[in-house]
């Protein structure tokens, strides 16, 4: 059975039809848990007429407010062999679950997604990097690469240490990303756009392809409140040394300081990073197209190493 949990800030009428969506659609077994923070009496007794007596689905008002409060209250009275955590007002694609059968084999698993805007009209094609499948736990790790947290689902062994999130987290998306590629012995990558992420004009974090000055600054601030909380569990992370994030933190402090060239060349940090502050500081359309063709050159990479794999496999058999 796959558990699907999903945080939302108060029931609405998308909420509802989404989830009525779901129910139409989804054809394996299934639990859809909603953990949400409040709820008008009139939408509060939509959902409950609706779903009141359907096992297959699960309102709970969360005890605490906040996006990790609700996905530790989900995983708590999940029953699933398959956790997948995904956005109140996104959209999980039927091809997911036509893939399950396969991706039953593997600890975890990740997915491409289409952009969409409030007209549910595609804007844009978000890929997995592929550097997060094919490079070391210590380069996710020192780089902090997270991808979105919707892109998972997982097994309930990897779930196990997922859960409970430090609650002191500001964003959970790299603790999903570096549990998961800590401890996934197999990860599995599905080539292919089955969830519709809506990207709101305003959201907190400014959209996937933005990087404009507000944009980055706030990312940056953001970023290094989690530094603290990561090396607090230096057990679970596997972390050596404090300093093992040092490149990244004097990335986003010049970030954070005025726009400089000497800035940047006197960074602590690699040139990698200062190529990257360089463009994003003065050229920020740039790193947008920039990303853009990342993706494009992900999604190449996977494919190739998938058919390499799968050519490799039937000739040993």
């Amino acid at each position: 059975m796959i558990s699907i949990i999903i945080p939302a800030k108060e029931l609405n009428d998308y909420l509802f039809e989404v989830i009525c969506t779901y129910k139409l659609n989804i054809k394996c077994d299934y639990e859809i848990i909603v953990v949400y923070d409040l709820a008008s009496q009139e939408c509060h007794d939509k959902f409950l007429t609706s779903f009141n007596n359907d096992d297959s689905i699960t309102l709970i008002l969360s005890p605490y407010n906040g996006r990790i409060n609700a996905l530790n209250c989900g995983f708590l009275h999940s029953k699933g062999d398959i956790i997948k955590c995904i956005d109140a007002d996104d959209i999980l694609l039927g091809e997911y679950f036509e893939k399950l059968e396969m991706i039953e084999n593997y600890s975890a698993h990740c997915h491409n997604a289409n952009l969409i805007n409030n007209n549910n009209e595609i804007i844009g094609t978000y890929i997995f990097d592929s550097n997060i499948l094919f490079k070391s736990y210590d380069y996710v790790l020192t780089n902090l690469k997270s991808p979105p947290r919707w892109v998972w689902s997982f097994n309930r062994k990897i779930a196990q240490k997922i859960f409970p999130i430090p609650p002191k987290l500001f964003a959970e998306d790299i603790w999903f990303s570096l549990i998961i590629k800590k401890y996934c012995d197999k990860i599995y990558h599905l080539n292919s756009s089955v969830y519709s992420y809506r990207q709101h004009v305003g959201g907190e974090w400014g959209g996937l392809k933005n990087f404009s000055h507000d944009i980055m600054t706030r990312r940056a601030k953001w970023n290094l409140t989690l530094i603290p909380v990561l090396l607090e569990n230096k057990s679970l992370l596997g972390i050596v040394v404090d300093d093992i994030f040092s490149n990244i933190v004097n990335y986003y402090k010049v970030l954070l300081s005025n726009k400089s060239l000497s800035n940047i060349l006197c960074a602590e940090t690699t040139n990698y990073y200062k190529t990257k502050l360089f463009i994003i500081m003065y050229f920020p359309k740039t790193a947008s197209l920039l990303i853009q063709l990342k993706w494009k050159f992900s999604h190449l990479i996977i494919s190739y190493t998938n058919y390499y794999y799968k050519i490799r496999k039937l000739k040993i058999y």
